[in-house]
This record gives C-alpha cells, structure tokens and sequence, in this order.
C-alpha cells in the first residue's frame, strides 16, 4: 500500500527499508518540521516472530523517548494504524557511519577521537538513565550535517526493571556483539557497549573490525582469541591506543572500562601522550646565550666605531684585560710544564691514551695469533714431494711400479688445505640467509592453497602450478594484499592476475559461505567465466550513477541455463535473471562453451543500469545444468537472509541431483560522480 501520510505527517519518499519496516523521510506540517518516521508492520495474532519485533520496537520508543541528549537522536512521537506501528525522531541529514566508512574506508586519529568522545557522551548519559543500548554499530550511529554524532535505534536496548530481556537470547550485531551477549547471558551491563565502542573505535582507526568471518568464526574469535593491536593491522594506527582500545574489549567484563567516562578519559590521556614531537620543538627554539654575555660582548665590539676622545677609556680598560689574561697564560703553562715534568703523568688517565706503551700493548695478540695457522698448511706442501727427488735414483724397473702415481697423489691433495682457509668463514654465511628464503621457496601451488584456505570470504580460483598461475574470482580487502605478495613472488614464469577486492561485509561473507560447496578452488580452470564490461564514461571498470551494468560470458563446457543475483552493500538483493516481473530476463540458456553478452538480448534501455547507495556490491552469477529451483520472495529489495535461507536448500537439492554447477563472483564498484 502506497502511504501519502501517516498520522499528521505527510511523506515525502523513503529514506531506507528492512526486513521489519520503512523509514520514511515525512514532514510535520504543523510545525513545519522535516522528520524521519521508522515503520513495522503489526503481527499477526499467531506470529511470534512479529509480535518480538513489534515488542521490541515499542521498547525502542520507550528507551529513546526518555533520553534528551545532544548525542542521542530524539523521539518526538509515537504511533499505531491498523497495520503498522511508527516512531517519529529527528531527521539526520548526514546519514551514518557505514556510508562515511565506505567513501574513506578508515578515519584519521583526529576524526575517529572527535566521534568516539560524543558517542561515549550519548552513552554515558543513556548508562545513568539505566539503558544499556546492546547494538552500537557503523548503522546506528548518525552523523549530522555540522558532523555532530548521534546515536539512534535502540530497539533491542536493555531497560534497567523493565524484564525486557530475554534469558538465553543473543541480540546484537555479530562483529560487535561481546563475549557475554554471544554466551546469551542474563546480565548484560553497560560494559558490553563498552566492548562495542572499542570495537568500533578499532574499525575507524583500521579499516576493519578485529574479528571477522561468518558468524560461527566471529563467535570463536571473539570467545577465545585475542585481536591484534590496531597499530600492528594498520600502521597509521595510533600505537598509544592500542592498550586502551585492548582494554575495552577485554574478554572479561571486570577488565573493561567500568564506565563510558573512564573509557573517553583514557583515550584523552592516551593521546595526549603524541605531544612530545610539539614540545622538543619548543625546548630547541628556548636555547639561547645567557644574558649577561651578550650585554658585556656588545660595548666591546662597538668601541671602534666611537670617536678617539671618546674611546681612550675604554681602549685602557681593554689593554688591562689583555695584559692580565696574558699573565694568566704564562702561568698556566707554567704550571703545566713544571706538572709533566715531574712525571705524575703517567698516572692521569686522560693521558693514558698518549702513553705509547700502552697502546700496543693489546694490539700484537689478535694479529699474532692468526699468522701460525697458514705456516703449518705452507710447510706440508714442499715435505710431500721430497720422496720424489730419490724415485729417479732406483733402477729402471721400479719406474713403472705404482710407486711413480705416490707422488703424483699429493698433487690433488695440496689444493684441499688450501680451501681450507676460505672454508673457515662459510658456514657463517648460510646461517643468517637460511631463514630468508623459507618463504618464498616452497612450490607456488600449496603456498596459494594454503592462503586462499586461510581466507573465509574469498573465492579465488584457477591454475597453480611450478611453470603456470592463472588466478581469477574476488578476495576480501582484508587479505588481499597477503595474496597478492605469495602471487608476486612464485616462480611461475607464466602468470596471470586477474583477482579483484572488495569489502569484507558481513552480508559477503555469509553469500560466499553458502556458495562455498560448489565454489572452485586453486588448480580448478574449468567453468563459467564472467567479465564486467567498462564504463562508457569512466573507460574503466568502476561505474557511474545511470550507466548500464552488463557482463561478457563464457559458459561452462556443458549446457546450463543462468541465473544472476545483485547483492548490495545495503543487504539487499536484486534478482536480475530469472525475473519474475519481466520474461525478457528468463533464465537464459548456454550451450557448451559458448560466449554471450549478458543483456544483448533485452533490447534498447533494457538493462540494469547503477543507482544508490554507491559502493562496492557483488553480482553472483549461476550456470547450472538444470535450472535451480529457487523460491523468490520478490524481485528486488528482498534482504540477504531471506535470499540464502532460499539458496541454501536449491543448492543442496541440485547436488543430489547431481545437476552440474558453476559459480563467478564478480564485484561491482560505482561512484555517484567523478572525483
């Protein structure tokens, strides 16, 4: 149903939608104020499911409308229709921190410490209120448009004496979920958003959250490793905060900051301890002669300039001073002659170094002891031959006796003492050299498997072997620069690279982790091959807003029909192939090897062309010998969960089937304009 207005407020298009609701962009007209209004849909009398959103949505209106902070976004009303419940807050026009972390992927020190100090504000104050938020994340903390942080959605919020929480149930985002809300516990205090705020800190400063992967990892990770300090991930990571950040997210909750307060003045403290560089400048430029030298210095070297009457005073005073130091001179070298020459010299260590007794003196044992190992080596050499001198003397038929080859054998042997000198210094060669080549050296095939298998999101494939590498698919941003490194450095004289990045969301993840029974692997070549074609106006791969998103194929060495979904950073999914909606885009048929252009068929205006939100997305796409038999709740904006929940049993009955499968993972990247 096509809402125009929703109580007294009239709507004016829609600002995002999910699995439970709408947020619609509305205006109050009496007021004349721009809104934001949050939708879910009234449960049905024996949907449980419903009526916890619903519960939920209700505590968030709850929560929330008690809380007037500057860094909390405010609800200025509630409502319910026969269909649907609502919240209306404020309108925050800069959108969140996912949107600004997909434009610049990690924040300067200075940003990231300007939006942690306001967000701990919002919750230290939400804390004292006796409301613990339970889902701080990039998507609920809001940015205004003078950049003011505010923290919304507390739909699974905990209210202190409100029996809200339910025992045993996780709620939360997983990436930023603590240890006690992955266990399910009944006690979850201030101290888990603490954990989430650390958490977030570190995805600002890094790029990336400590602990990633899909949900069973995340949830080992979080439970029993610890993360690496940020500094170590991202270099340009402040190292002073690395402790502070680790401390926030202590496995222990009596290990964390007891309050957001203590948690923004240890980031204050730590960061403050930058200012060393600033001070050492200042120290350097307070260096300057000590005052009463230049005050007696300049009357001295202005006296020439003056008039003679006027100087013959001061020409006096000076004739004094050099007649005095000249004294003093004389008696100082006096002084010094009369000492050296009564011999007490020898005892000053400061002169000891002059004494030319000393100094030899250790010198001769390290040149000394060398030269005695070649004499002994030089000798040998002339004492074996002087058998030869008396052979001539015997008679002639001792000639041919072996006793001629006697001589003849130490010949070889005089050059092995020889070497025997340069040997000394070889084995300290190998040892510092051995250690260096131990990456590199082994056979480029298991090295890639083993990175590719270390990396949970990627799918990466093709040939691996000692003469050949031909690698394609998609590898998260994360470990990509790791793949590329063993890649550079096979040695493999033939090689191809044709591996392309993309963020490691959640939502990608769990696509590649359902796609991964029938995903290729290193050393598999065979299968459907899919190329994004370029940009009309960029020439390149990256896409403008409006232009035309179309692939180049090759199909697998069987017949197979394709299917293509579009899944968005916004968790979204858009099925492009089949399409219900429009039987021009019905699951297109292959024949064996054959090369198509995805949407040549569709005719003029007929293909998909990139809108908003901007970012990097995946196109998955399916050749299969029998056509999956997908269930599809709609054609486009259905949510990533309900796509794999679908996906999931049509994979796992076309394998039954024995239906032959090939997958290409290609990811999409497009910019509202050009920089």
């Amino acid at each position: 149903m096509a809402l125009e207005t929703l109580g007294k407020y009239e709507l004016q298009g829609v600002l995002g939608r999910g699995a439970a609701g709408t947020v619609y962009d509305a205006r109050d007209p009496v007021i004349g104020r721009r809104v934001a209004i949050k939708t879910v849909k009234l449960p049905n009398a024996d949907d449980d499911e419903t009526r916890e959103e619903l519960e939920r949505f209700r505590r968030e209106a709850r929560a929330a409308g008690g809380l007037s902070h500057p860094n909390i976004v405010p609800i200025f009303d509630y409502g319910e229709t026969s269909e649907i419940a609502y919240i209306v807050m404020e309108f925050i026009g800069g959108g969140s921190l996912t949107g600004l972390l997909k434009k610049h992927t990690r924040l300067t020190p200075a940003d990231a410490l300007r939006i942690m100090d306001q967000l701990l504000s919002g919750l230290q104050f939400s804390h004292e209120k006796g409301i613990v938020h339970r889902d701080i994340k990039p998507d609920n903390v809001m940015l205004t448009d003078d950049q003011t942080v505010k923290i919304a959605d507390f739909g699974i919020a905990r209210i202190e004496g409100s029996g809200a929480t339910v025992v045993g149930t996780m709620l939360g985002t997983p990436s930023y979920m603590s240890p006690e809300q992955w266990r399910g516990d009944a006690q979850i205090d201030a101290r888990s958003d603490i954990y989430a705020a650390g958490v977030l800190l570190y995805h600002l400063l890094t790029g990336r959250r400590p602990f990633e992967g899909n949900q069973s990892a995340i949830m080992h990770k979080v439970l029993s490793e610890d993360a690496l300090p940020p500094s170590q991930v991202y270099p340009g990571a402040p190292p002073e905060l690395d402790a502070v950040i680790l401390k926030a997210m202590a496995k222990r909750r009596e290990d964390r900051f007891s309050s957001a307060d203590d948690f923004a003045d240890a980031l204050k403290s730590a960061s403050s301890g930058r200012a060393p560089v600033e001070e050492g400048t200042i120290i350097q430029s307070s260096r300057r002669p000590p005052p009463p030298q230049p005050a007696r210095a300049q009357p001295a070297a202005a006296a020439p300039t003056k008039p003679a009457g006027a100087g013959a005073q001061p020409a006096k005073s000076n004739l004094g001073v050099l007649i005095g130091a000249g004294v003093g001179a004389l008696v100082v070298i006096g002084g010094l002659g009369a000492w050296l020459l009564s011999g007490d010299s020898k005892t000053d260590p400061r002169l000891a170094a002059g004494n030319p007794t000393q100094q030899p003196a250790p010198v001769p044992p390290a040149q000394v002891a060398p030269p005695p190992v070649p004499p002994p080596v030089v000798q040998t050499v002339p004492v074996q031959p002087t058998p030869v001198q008396p052979v001539p003397t015997q008679p002639l038929p001792v000639q041919p006796l072996p006793v001629q080859p006697v001589p003849v054998q130490p010949v070889p042997v005089q050059p092995v003492p020889q070497p025997a000198a340069p040997l000394q210094p070889a084995p300290v060669q190998p040892t510092p050299i051995q250690p260096l080549p131990v990456q590199p050296t082994p056979a480029p095939a298991p090295t890639l498997r083993d990175v590719v298998a270390s990396m949970p999101c990627a799918a990466v494939y093709g040939e691996s072997s000692t003469t050949r590498i031909a690698l394609r698919g998609v590898a998260p941003q994360d470990n990509f620069a790791t793949l590329r490194y063993t890649y550079d450095r096979a040695s493999a004289t033939n090689r191809t690279w044709d591996v392309r990045p993309f963020p490691a969301l959640d939502i990608y993840c769990q696509v590649i982790d359902t796609l991964r029974p029938v995903l290729r692997g290193v050393g598999d070549v065979r299968g459907l091959v899919a190329r994004q074609l370029v940009s009309p106006k960029t020439r390149s791969v990256q896409l403008l807003d409006n232009d035309p998103i179309d692939f180049e194929i090759d199909g697998p060495d069987y017949a197979s029909t394709l299917q293509v979904d579009y899944i968005g950073s916004d968790g979204k999914v858009s099925h492009y192939m089949p399409r219900q909606a429009n039987p021009r885009f019905d699951a297109r048929p292959l024949k064996p090897g054959q090369r198509v252009r995805l949407f040549d068929t569709v005719g003029p205006g007929g293909a998909f062309t990139v809108g908003p939100p901007f970012g990097t997305d995946l196109v998955v796409i399916v050749a299969s010998s029998e056509p999956l038999m997908v269930a599809r709740s709609s054609d486009d904006d259905e949510p990533v969960g309900a796509y794999l929940a679908n996906l999931r049993p049509a994979l796992e009955a076309a394998r039954r089937r024995n239906v032959r499968i090939s997958v290409d993972i290609v990811p999409v990247e497009s910019i509202e304009k050009l920089p």
